[in-house]
């Protein structure tokens, strides 16, 4: 029998039944329940709280709409497996059939037993145990160099075969070769899988994910259209839609989506920041020469790219607060490091020398080699601050002049950097790998 989490999460708004459940709970051995009345509330938590190991959710919930929040639990880091289980008595079934796209995802329909309860906890809990263990033997299988592309072929084909399910595997395993910067890998991974699910709307829209990062924005629209029609009410994807129409200078058809986020989630900030660059783009007659770049930019990158055209033109305010909205949507480190040094320059070039040298800290902290651009910019300032003493400001004139000639680039993010960089070169996986899945 499948073992059961020690922390779980209620969100209902119901404080009778809550209370009900949590003596349930109790009895069947959790440790630790947490409730929450409010779905933003027990969000903003689990941010922090870490430990929670399962989410029952009320799809009645009061105040909040249960989709958006469901789907931003989801989103959270290390949370694309924990188990959630959706209560209601009144559920339309074409709402769960969204919520059924996702793994670890159960209906138990009020009112239930306290048997019924531990069942489908105990359920879910296995399945997501399961997506877990099995997600790291996918990394394994392709970042083990010891193996040929056949055996891996194998070991990979064993793995999804192994699930009633196995369409979050196919997409774990494209996701970690695209994020290794395999995307023509993760491109036929893809392609095998939508030969057997084509209808299923993770792996088209994470094909279109491949065919933006390759400057394919036809190819990515029509991609991430079809996965909408299927599933209107991802979030991830309305935003993802909204981005390819940035891109294609269409800033009509981009509100569009980032409207129907909005009505999903008015919290979502991607959305609002994404109705937000529309005007600062049209404003600053930046949209059309973005259009025309071949290199496809997500939210994130084109807030940087405004950014730099800001605080380059001396707009100094408005260009480091473009470099904070882009901060806060960055999800790697790389580019997290990227937008910190920009953040540095802008405010070194507006003369902000105490927040400049704050933020090229930050920078040097992560390492790399941009963390040596960093310490570079670091120790000149340090050098003409010891060197001014109290007369700081007499020596600005002559700090600029020398300084500014240096090499002063600011940090570009990457082709749609969350989603991953794009290389041709397959590593060490070969064509045998490829020619080893089953023919269509």
């Amino acid at each position: 029998m499948a073992t059961l989490p020690t922390a779980v999460a209620i969100i209902d708004s119901d404080q009778t039944m809550t209370e009900l459940v949590k003596r349930g709970l109790y009895k069947i051995g959790i440790s630790l329940v947490k409730v929450y009345s409010d779905g933003n509330q027990a969000l903003q938590s689990m941010k922090v709280q870490k430990n929670i190991g399962l989410v029952l959710l009320d799809w009645k919930l009061k105040g909040s709409k249960p989709i958006a929040i469901f789907q931003a639990i989801r989103s959270l880091p290390n949370n694309v497996y924990i188990p959630i289980v959706v209560t209601s008595g009144l559920i339309a079934k074409q709402d769960f059939s969204v919520l059924n796209q996702f793994p670890c995802v159960e209906l138990l329909e009020k009112p239930y037993t306290k048997d019924a309860l531990e069942k489908i906890l105990r359920k879910c809990w296995g399945e997501s145990l399961w997506y877990e263990e099995n997600e790291k033997k996918v990394s394994k299988v392709f970042s083990d160099l010891k193996t040929n592309g056949a055996e891996k072929a194998k070991a990979y084909l064993d793995l999804v075969s192994s699930c009633q399910k196995p369409q979050p595997l196919i997409l774990a395993a494209s996701r970690y070769l695209r994020e290794m910067n395999q995307v023509d890998a993760a491109a036929k991974l893809l392609d095998d899988g939508l030969s057997r699910f084509p209808n299923d709307p993770s792996l088209t829209s994470e094909m279109g994910k491949i065919y933006f990062i390759k400057g394919n924005l036809k190819a990515a629209k029509d991609c991430i259209e079809k996965s909408i029609d299927i599933s209107p009410e991802n979030i991830e994807r309305l935003i993802f839609a909204g981005e390819i129409n940035l891109n294609l200078d269409d800033p009509d058809r981009a509100r569009e989506y980032f409207d129907s986020a909005l009505e999903i989630d008015r919290e979502s900030e991607e959305a609002k920041v994404g109705n937000n660059l529309i005007g600062v783009l049209a404003e600053n007659k930046l949209s059309k020469s973005f259009a025309r770049d071949s290199v496809p930019r997500n939210l994130a990158s084109l807030l940087n790219l405004v950014g730099i055209s800001k605080v380059r033109s001396n707009d100094y305010d408005d260009g480091i607060n473009q470099y904070h909205l882009a901060l806060n949507l960055v999800k790697t480190t790389k580019d997290k490091q990227k937008i910190l040094f920009n953040l540095s320059l802008g405010n070194l070039r507006a003369g902000n020398h105490d927040e400049a040298e704050n933020f090229l800290k930050e920078v040097i902290k992560l390492g790399g080699e941009l963390a040596d651009r960093a310490n570079y910019h670091y120790e000149k300032m340090s050098s003409y601050r010891l060197s001014s003493g109290n007369n700081e400001k007499m020596h600005e004139e002559e700090f600029y002049d020398d300084y500014f000639n240096v090499d002063f680039d600011d940090e570009l993010l990457g082709p749609n950097s969350e989603i991953g960089g794009y290389e041709n070169d397959m590593g060490e996986l070969q064509d045998e790998f490829f020619s080893s899945l089953p023919k269509k």
